[in-house]
């Protein structure tokens, strides 16, 4: 069987895609599930995508290929993505931008370093104290 060019390269890029496309959706695990579900969205050739906690249903390990995968081929399409994340590791790691809501109000706006990402450490430090101002 032909394996189109973007499978094997989703599946060296996000090693939880392999070895699932003859199987049920149903039969994949949540974290199988949801890795299917970003590669389909970036098949659609958007230029803005928004996800919520798209890390959610995958295991640690299987999170940063993920990551890595969602933001080169943001990248590479010249598309802006919008992820709600908790996790302030992976919001470290992939932001240009931070925004921070509470009570549904916009409490602060960080941009990327010159350096190229945020420190987790400093992150935590910043969100901290805007939760104390407000």
């Amino acid at each position: 069987m032909h394996v189109p060019k973007i499978v094997e390269q989703a599946e060296n890029e996000i090693p939880i895609l392999r070895n699932i496309w003859h199987r049920e959706v149903s039969m994949l695990s949540g974290g199988q599930q949801q890795a299917l579900v970003i590669f389909c969205r970036t098949l659609a050739q958007s230029t803005l995508f928004l996800l919520d906690e798209i890390t959610a249903s995958v295991d640690v390990i299987s999170a940063k290929p993920l990551m890595s995968y969602f933001r080169h081929w943001i990248n590479a399409q010249n598309a802006a993505g919008l992820i709600v994340s908790h996790d302030l590791s992976e919001v470290s790691e992939y932001a240009d931008r931070v925004l921070v809501f509470a009570n549904g109000k916009l409490i602060t706006d960080l941009q990327t370093p010159e350096y190229g990402k945020f420190q987790a450490s400093e992150l935590s430090d910043i969100l901290h104290n805007a939760w104390q101002l407000h």
